[in-house]
């Protein structure tokens, strides 16, 4: 009475690992041997038929005693008339890799283990036919109950998942496509009130959930997680995603939430706004100098921005000069998204912040070099487009086999796929093109890094997921016009057109051989976050930051605090999405705005999202 009075589920657990035997008792409650005669074998569930069609199969996501963390099948043995036991079979692959299998992971942050019963219904069938399944799923709930009683007894703690990705769990165990895996039961120590309380609101501010990778019929290297809905400004304007890459899917569920957080701060301003003219605040950043636009753009009908005025009133928000850190004014609009100000901010604004040059981490100084890294990157991308001069190729032969491998397997799919290096002063930056005339996809991704073969690595994972995102999907049903686009998905979507299908066409069409490599970039840009700041203070240009954390801002189901910052260059060209909105008093600033002849009249819509 005490066991079914107290058992209840957890969507969290402790840290700690364990005890072996309580994980073998727990295990041998789902499906031990309880007895066996002559002409059965009797398990601690009943079974259709007696047939116990099931198999079992776990993640150790910790080590135990005397196994290591990895994929196991559980193998239930007679050893008697009274009773049996277990032993656990590794079976190749990683533990991580459950974080693809269940649809909402971060139950597993702290998880010891995840069991998984799979079925082969065929079996079940030939007795039973169509009513195979529900039979199935009745023997597995008689187990995962023992396992969660069994678990209450042993004081641990369980959850039993329905979002179980089928084809994900046979993939993470090698099974064959015709076994049918059901429900899953995350397993690990109960956690305390605390951890409780922090794991239930941090469900509720981003919940986080992967994209199944083999549901997108193209299996690659990059994992993809994304974490939303995200309300993005104060009245609900629409709902945003956000978006994790990485080959280790508890990595990509993190940076997925990691960037989830980045949008909640860039969509979040402070109450302590301050509403001034220009020259009514000390120490404030004159915004022309961060972003402008040309005479032309103001001069279009429905251009959507409005020169500065110094007698106007703007909000503006606190900030700090990385040169000497004193406090410095930053229009509001600079940096947080226009819809998440006041709707007076919204008729004539100046400027409508995007997301980039904004980072997410678990210490400030990093956060702010992830953003400052980030926004070198769309600098050298928006001077590449804007320029309209194809950048130059990168040479693979210098790539390693495992590149050169993920390269192949885009290839193989029907993807073209070409390599560029970006011209930067800062850092080496790569772009990938990637496209699918038959399917009809474009799409152009960046990195930069302290290595170019960091950049490539940062690019190529971005382009894998925008390719495992889009695999097999139709076209977008409202072909999107140039003139109706405002958001950065737009941009996305409108290159899944065949209107804009080819439009990018001009950027992969480098006719030199290629002229950069892996090796002789090496030595030539700064090597480390601090060197970075340091070089561009010795050239000369500020940098400022803000911090944009939001209240409650975290990883690790609540556990491990995040910070947000956003990073601000004077002279770097910041990305834009929209129509018509190309920073072009920006560009025109530059030897190469100068000398183009388009500068008034540059209208271009770029892939990059």
């Amino acid at each position: 009475m005490e066991l079914l009075l107290e058992r209840g589920s957890v969507r969290t657990f402790d840290d700690k690992a364990l005890p072996l035997q309580s994980m073998i008792n727990i295990l041998w409650a789902l499906y031990g041997v309880s007895r066996e005669d002559a002409e059965s074998v009797r398990r601690t569930v009943p079974s259709g038929g007696a047939l116990y069609g099931l198999r079992w199969f776990v993640a150790l996501m910790k080590p135990l005693e005397g196994h290591s963390s990895g994929l196991y099948e559980i193998k239930y043995h007679a050893t008697g008339a009274e009773g049996g036991e277990l032993s656990l079979c590794q079976r190749p692959g990683q533990a991580a890799g459950a974080w693809s299998t269940l649809l909402t992971p971060a139950v597993l942050s702290h998880a010891h283990a995840v069991i998984y019963p799979v079925v082969d219904l065929h079996f079940i069938g030939k007795k039973y036919g169509n009513r195979a399944l529900t039979l199935a799923l009745i023997e597995a709930g008689h187990a995962l109950q023992n396992g969660a009683l069994a678990a209450q007894y042993e004081d641990a703690a369980t959850i039993v998942r329905g979002d179980t990705v089928e084809l994900e769990v046979l993939s993470l165990f090698g099974l064959d496509e015709a076994l049918y895996p059901l429900p899953a039961m995350a397993l690990g120590t109960r956690p305390s009130a605390e951890q409780k309380h922090l794991a239930n609101a941090a469900s509720e501010s981003v919940p986080v959930r992967s994209v199944p990778n083999h549901s997108q019929l193209l299996p690659l290297q990059t994992r993809i997680a994304v974490a939303g809905p995200i309300q993005i400004g104060r009245n609900a304007d629409y709902l945003g995603w956000a978006a994790g890459r990485s080959e280790d899917a508890r990595l990509a569920t993190v940076k997925a939430e990691a960037e989830a957080w980045e949008r909640i701060g860039w969509s979040t301003p402070p109450a302590s706004l301050q509403r001034a003219r220009f020259d009514e605040l000390d120490n404030a950043v004159d915004p022309r100098r961060l972003v402008g636009y040309s005479p032309q753009q103001y001069a279009r009908e429905g251009f959507p921005y409005a020169p500065f005025s110094l007698r106007r009133r703007y909000p503006w928000t606190k900030g700090v000069s990385a040169k000497d850190g004193a406090e410095v004014s930053v229009m509001a609009q600079c940096v947080y998204a226009l819809s998440s100000l006041d709707a007076a901010d919204a008729r004539l604004p100046y400027t409508n912040a995007s997301t980039s040059g904004v980072a997410a981490y678990t210490d400030m100084q990093a956060a702010r070099c992830r953003a400052l890294i980030e926004l070198v990157e769309r600098d050298a991308f928006s001077r590449a487009w804007l320029a309209r001069v194809p950048p130059d190729l990168i040479e693979e032969s210098d790539l390693p086999v495992s590149f050169r491998q993920r390269l192949g397997r885009l290839r193989q799919a029907g993807y073209t796929v070409s390599l560029h290096v970006l011209e930067s002063r800062h850092l080496p930056v790569a772009a990938i093109f990637v496209q699918h005339r038959q399917a009809v996809f474009t799409a152009l991704t960046t990195g930069a890094g302290f290595q170019l073969e960091e950049s490539l690595e940062s690019a190529l994972s971005e382009a894998e997921s925008r390719v495992q995102q889009q695999h097999g999907k139709p076209q977008p049903a409202a072909q999107i016009q140039p003139e109706e686009m405002r958001l950065a998905e737009h941009h996305g979507d409108y290159f899944r057109t065949r209107h804009g299908l080819r439009k990018a066409d001009w950027f992969a069409a480098a006719e030199r051989r290629p002229a950069a490599s892996v090796k002789n970039a090496a030595g030539r840009f700064p090597t480390s976050g601090t060197a970075l700041l340091d070089h561009f203070l010795d050239q000369g240009q500020q940098v400022y930051f803000c911090d944009l954390t939001p209240p409650a801002a975290s990883i690790d189901q609540g556990r491990t605090p995040l910070y947000v910052a956003r990073a601000l260059v004077p002279g770097l060209i910041p990305l834009w999405f929209g129509y018509g909105t190309e920073p072009l008093g920006s560009w025109g600033d530059t030897a190469a705005g100068k000398a183009s002849p388009e500068v008034g009249s540059l209208q271009r819509i770029h892939p990059c999202t």
